[in-house]
């Protein structure tokens, strides 16, 4: 695929170094490695490679959603792929899903769910910072994933009119609080999930979901560890990516009161 003016880019030269750029004429990216000619990469293609001034090569590589979620503009702690790719798989997300969200923060999240929903599915999402909205959008438009989702500054405290929900998230510090609401949201059986970073925050969750009508409550925490592979050396690395958050995952139930 050749890349045109305007089109995102992962500049690679290394996997700590990297850069997610947006390709201009008459620009130039200044490294540690070299300067960076961006409007000769207008008329590449994606996986060739150009040289920096000192003679550095960096890999001209197609972004993907990962990419953009983990080079996207933050004001708040994002959720990390290794949490990403179990929601996803648990709560059922897919192609046509409609999705609730409360707590944008900086969109990445966001971003990963109207990337699964798309085209037929929407996000809607919820947020009272204004300035949290503001970060979260122009990373949805720098991902090219805006049209997917709806946003809404308002405190759902106070209500939500959408019904029939597929799946509700719940990013707050409080989603025990919220329960309530987010059950008179969702279809029948339709699932919830709630982030939180402490223990205290998944018992509170966990006995508050039991006590509004939801089964199949599961809390688990994902650690990931990358392996170092060279030849005849090859191990686990020293580095890992440890608690990021703990998941809480329940579905609703309809009692006789609701029909």
């Amino acid at each position: 695929m050749e890349i045109s003016e305007g089109n995102y880019v992962l500049l690679f030269h290394t996997s700590r170094k990297k850069w997610l750029v947006k390709v201009e004429k008459e620009k130039k990216m200044h490294t540690h490695i070299g300067i960076i000619d961006l409007s000769a990469i207008i008329g590449m293609q994606y996986g060739s490679y150009i040289m920096t001034t000192l003679e550095k090569k960096i890999y001209l590589i197609e972004p993907t959603i990962h990419d953009f979620i983990m080079k996207s503009e933050r004001s708040t702690q994002i959720i990390y792929p290794k949490d990403l790719g179990f929601i996803a798989i648990r709560t059922g997300i897919q192609n046509g899903s409609r999705v609730l969200e409360i707590g944008t923060g900086s969109g990445a999240l966001t971003t990963f769910l109207a990337s699964i929903v798309k085209p037929n599915g929407h996000v809607f999402t919820y947020d009272i910072n204004p300035r949290f909205m503001k970060i979260a959008q122009k990373n949805l438009i720098k991902a090219n994933i805006d049209q997917y989702v709806t946003m809404h500054e308002y405190d759902i405290h106070n209500g939500i009119s959408l019904t029939e929900m597929d799946v509700a998230i719940v990013d707050l510090g409080d989603p025990w609080t919220v329960v309530e609401q987010v059950y008179a949201s969702l279809k029948g059986s339709g699932a919830f999930l709630s982030i939180c970073p402490t223990m205290n925050q998944v018992e509170k969750t966990a006995v508050t979901l039991k006590e509004n009508n939801f089964v199949d409550i599961e809390c688990v925490e994902l650690l990931i560890r990358n392996i170092e592979a060279r030849e005849g050396m090859s191990r686990p690395s020293m580095r890992m990516i440890g608690h990021t958050t703990y998941l809480v995952f329940a579905r609703k139930i309809i009692t006789l009161k609701d029909n």
